[in-house]
């Protein structure tokens, strides 16, 4: 017996942009990034309008429809300020009706609808937390997530009251239609019956705290839970009972399920009730369909998991489409762990040819990472310790370099433009060394590997006491030690400083009686060797990069 709940804010971009204009849900709108429109409410839905259309269309289509576009930053404000501060997210009004942009002079920012998810999930930890039941939150998307109550047992105990109530509806609407609204007194279905109490008092709090509107599914797995809460939108709830699972699964296309799309799907449509299948309990699959009809999820059940595992070609992925297509699904409600990284670029159209453009939008790129950071280390204590430099050439595959970034770097409170200053001096010049990088399509900076604050206090204090544009290497010597470790600050590896007895060369005393060797493979180095002592450490970061996160 399980209890899950998958909530979905309604039409969520466009609920952003009502709030931020103030303006009545009724009155239509769609959201607009660039030419085309990338959400519609459900106003505008009612005329026609769907997403993926140009502005033009859908304002013939309807004629009172107001156009938001996304916010933006652009290079202009980076030129007239000259200060790396805080980057001003602008709003666009629109003129007769459309709004034009020069794409190749801003970048879209969806920070306000990251922003305003966060306050709304933020909202949901505290109900939850109030209802006094242990429970997994899973953030699926930026407007939807996985509930899962634990406390079945004192669900039970709340839900033998009820039994002798057979006159107490369950709160929704039942995803199969025709369903009387008494249910079996199981104890799976009367945990969905308690869940749709608790989505419906889930679904007040955010509405009368925030504004915001969502949709919810209660089932017993996420599977049957997302597919539910598609139904009835906007601003209900479905509930999905074990009798409700056979016939929904004879109405619903496989590729409604979640997972079941893309390549697996086409790998699950092709032949499906062909002669070759091993039918004989399902005999209705092998009556003649026409090519327009869609491929049920029952349909699928004539196959066996060898029949699976052949299409699939893999035994266990069998396995689990032969269980969800009959609606089990036993994959867990995980909390999502926390960030990995987050990059931010911009594509080109044409290609950027300018080198003082290339640097303005890299300072622009960096500010914007900066960005995140210092949220991610206000809510989490955590700071990047690599930062990323991709770009991409016509006809070619992106490229990156990645180099250690020093957090006292991301973490500077008032301006981005050491972060930035060590991007450019770091990574851009290593690029230059191979050709120039220009034209290029496609700019990008990422920050990554992030670590707690607390492990990172040794190297901030390294790096407070050599300024920014230094060596990122420390290099010390002991007169009294011919062989000393050193760490460098913001990677993994240790080096050892030798003394030389004979010095060779023009470079300085110090510098000539130094050596630098690289414990994880050996390798040595004279003390002024910095720029290949740099590509070595880049070469270790990249296979630490490509081990976790490949």
């Amino acid at each position: 017996m399980r209890l899950v709940i998958h909530v979905d804010l309604d039409a969520f971009y466009c609920q952003v942009e009502h709030k931020r204009l103030n303006i009545p849900k009724d009155k239509p709108l769609a959201v607009q990034q660039w030419n085309s429109v990338i959400a519609v409410n459900y106003a505008a839905r009612a005329s026609g309008v769907t997403r993926h259309l140009s502005a033009s269309e859908c304002l013939q289509k309807c004629p009172e429809i107001l156009l938001a576009h996304v916010a933006t930053i652009g290079i202009d404000e980076l030129l007239n300020d000259g200060e790396c501060g805080e980057l001003k997210i602008l709003y666009h009004d629109a003129q007769n009706g459309l709004i034009k942009l020069d794409s190749r002079r801003c970048k879209a920012s969806l920070d306000p609808y990251r922003r305003a998810s966060k306050s709304i999930f933020a909202a949901i930890e505290n109900f939850l937390k109030e209802s006094d039941l242990r429970y997994v939150v899973e953030k699926a998307s930026v407007d939807e997530a996985f509930i899962e109550i634990l406390d079945l047992e004192k669900i039970d105990s709340i839900m033998e009251q009820s039994l002798d109530d057979q006159e107490d509806p369950i709160e929704g609407c039942p995803i199969v239609k025709d369903c009387e609204s008494k249910i079996e007194p199981n104890k799976q279905n009367m945990a969905i019956k308690f869940g749709c109490r608790l989505a419906t008092d889930l679904r007040h709090h955010v509405h009368t705290t925030l504004g915001f509107t969502m949709s919810a599914g209660i089932a017993k797995n996420k599977t049957l839970a997302k597919l539910a809460s598609a139904c009835n939108k906007p601003d209900n709830q479905t509930f999905v009972l074990d009798e409700h699972i056979d016939p929904l699964m004879r109405v619903t296309p496989f590729e409604k399920i979640r997972f079941l799309g893309g390549k697996l799907g086409d790998s699950l449509r092709d032949d499906v009730g062909s002669e070759d299948d091993d039918a004989d309990s399902h005999d209705h699959v092998k009556q003649q369909q026409s090519t327009a009809e869609k491929t049920t999820a029952f349909d699928l059940q004539a196959l066996t998991v060898d029949q699976l595992r052949w299409k699939v070609n893999d035994l266990e992925q069998a396995k689990w489409v032969f269980g969800v297509i009959r609606g089990e699904d036993p994959s867990p409600v995980i909390p999502r762990s926390l960030t990995k990284s987050f990059m931010s670029a911009k594509q080109h159209r044409p290609p950027l040819k300018d080198v003082h453009m290339a640097i303005q939008w890299l300072k622009l790129l960096a500010g914007e990472a900066w960005g995140r950071a210092l949220e991610e280390y206000s809510l989490n204590h955590r700071a990047p310790s690599t930062v990323t430099f991709y770009y991409r050439r016509p006809g070619q595959n992106t490229r990156s370099k990645a180099v250690s970034v020093p957090a006292s770097i991301v973490l500077n409170q008032s301006s981005y433009k050491p972060l930035f200053d060590h991007v450019y001096k770091r990574l851009w010049l290593i690029v230059q060394k191979e050709q120039s990088v220009l034209p290029v399509n496609l700019l990008g900076v990422s920050l990554s590997r992030f670590k707690e604050a607390t492990s990172l206090d040794q190297s901030i204090e390294g790096f407070l006491r050599n300024p920014v544009g230094d060596s990122p290497w420390q290099y010390i010597e002991s007169a009294n030690t011919t062989v000393q470790s050193v760490n460098i600050p913001g990677g993994n590896t240790t080096v050892q400083s030798v003394k030389r007895q004979q010095a060779r060369g023009k470079h300085t005393e110090k510098e000539q009686n130094t050596m630098w060797r690289c414990t994880r493979c050996a390798t040595w180095f004279y003390s002024h060797q910095q720029e290949k002592i740099q590509e070595h450490q880049d070469h270790h970061m990249a296979m630490d990069m490509a081990r976790d996160y490949c």
